[in-house]
């Protein structure tokens, strides 16, 4: 597991990224492609997108003529990591979730195998680990249902 905290600017909102997640995770937006069985990475560009975060040639979507178009990078979390890089790694949850803030990027190597596999993003997170639980409680938007 790792967290991607992305630091792009000031012009870079955390609150508007979070209210698109919200707002699209239970139902894909319409004015975006969306990849069956393989959606996560696409939604994640598109919180990044909605945050303030600016297209580029090896990060982008595009729609021609009713057909959608990824980028590597946009659709596929490997392909993404690479692209903007990692903030922290973690071999179990615990650590995990007492890092993990509102607003952050998160990509899972299911298989420990170095490729990324899947991504989400913290729609809200507790500021204290509640020892009960045994981790810090989070929130997590995502698309494309992740068997761990």
């Amino acid at each position: 597991m790792c967290i991607f905290q992305l630091c792009i600017g000031t012009a870079y909102s955390r609150a508007n990224a979070r209210q698109y997640a919200r707002t699209y995770a239970r139902t894909p937006n319409p004015n975006f492609g969306y990849i069956e069985k393989a959606d996560c990475t696409n939604f994640v560009s598109q919180i990044m997108l909605a945050g303030g975060k600016n297209y580029s040639p090896k990060w982008m979507t595009a729609n021609t003529l009713g057909v959608w178009h990824f980028t590597k990078a946009w659709a596929n979390a490997d392909h993404f990591v690479n692209r903007w890089g990692l903030d922290y790694t973690f071999s179990d949850h615990t650590s995990f979730s007492k890092k993990i803030k509102k607003g952050d990027y998160i990509t899972y190597d299911k298989n420990s195998d170095g490729t990324w596999d899947h991504m989400g993003f913290a729609i809200n997170a507790k500021d204290s680990y509640d020892a009960s639980l045994g981790y810090k409680d989070y929130r997590v938007a995502q698309h494309t249902f992740y068997h761990s």
